[in-house]
């Protein structure tokens, strides 16, 4: 094999990368929600049904000082958070086609016996307002703190997420928390 054709092979090989690289899907920065670690109280959350706080003991948090905790009376508690992706800074272009990945998650616990349930769900809006993509954790009922991640491609047009945690309770005292959420 002469130079040349060397110089060939090793131009293609570096264009071939470049190129692939510049059509992989950049994941989003890790966690673009404030305060997901409920160590500021509810600041940066907007609790939609029900009521709820933070708290520090029984059960101890998964991380920091505090976690999120519904209102045991409350059947069914809301908190969500909305990220505009635009105004953090993020590529018009690469989110009109769908050129991020997200990772979304959080630390839940339940009380088992009081048949309590918490789920995360990740909903995607376009420019107009539109929800053009869901994900739906299943709900969990765990005696520890268990984590829920996933990382997905985001739907082309996706300029806005909204992060939801929904605390359930099928009994009588709603006890289900959630620490540490991250997107």
């Amino acid at each position: 094999m002469g130079k040349v054709t060397r110089i060939f092979i090793g131009a293609v090989a570096v264009w071939t990368l470049a190129c692939s690289s510049a059509l992989a899907a950049e994941i989003l920065d890790s966690n673009i929600l404030t305060n997901g670690g409920f160590e500021s109280g509810l600041t940066g959350w907007t609790v939609v049904t029900g009521s709820g706080t933070t708290r520090s003991s029984d059960p101890a948090p998964h991380g920091g000082s505090a976690y999120f905790a519904p209102d045991v009376s409350d059947a069914l508690v809301t908190i969500n958070q909305d990220i505009n992706l635009a105004a953090l800074g993020y590529d018009a272009h690469r989110l009109a086609t769908g050129g991020y990945r997200v990772s979304v998650g959080g630390w839940q616990y339940a009380e088992l016996l009081e048949w309590s349930t918490g789920q995360i769900t990740l909903k995607q809006y376009d420019a107009g307002g539109t929800v053009i993509g869901t994900t739906d954790f299943d709900e969990m009922n765990e005696l520890v703190w268990t984590d829920s991640q996933d990382t997905f491609r985001m739907e082309a047009g996706t300029t806005r997420l909204r992060y939801v945690f929904q605390a359930r309770d099928y009994s009588v005292a709603n006890q289900s928390y959630l620490d540490d959420a991250s997107v």
